[in-house]
């Protein structure tokens, strides 16, 4: 829900720097369950760091 009040362009930084993590947790084994997990976790830091106006990079 709080990704609505972001725009476009911070949305998908936030979508691919989360994706890309996903993937380089999946190389290093780390299994699916917990990587659903950590990605949320992560997404939820972005959104709030980008409500806080700082930039998702």
């Amino acid at each position: 829900m709080l990704m609505l009040i972001l725009d476009q362009q911070t949305r998908n930084q936030i979508s691919d720097l989360s994706e890309a993590c996903g993937r380089y947790w999946e190389l290093r084994g780390i299994a699916q369950s917990y990587r659903n997990e950590m990605q949320l976790e992560l997404e939820h830091h972005f959104i709030q760091a980008a409500m806080d106006g700082k930039s998702p990079e």
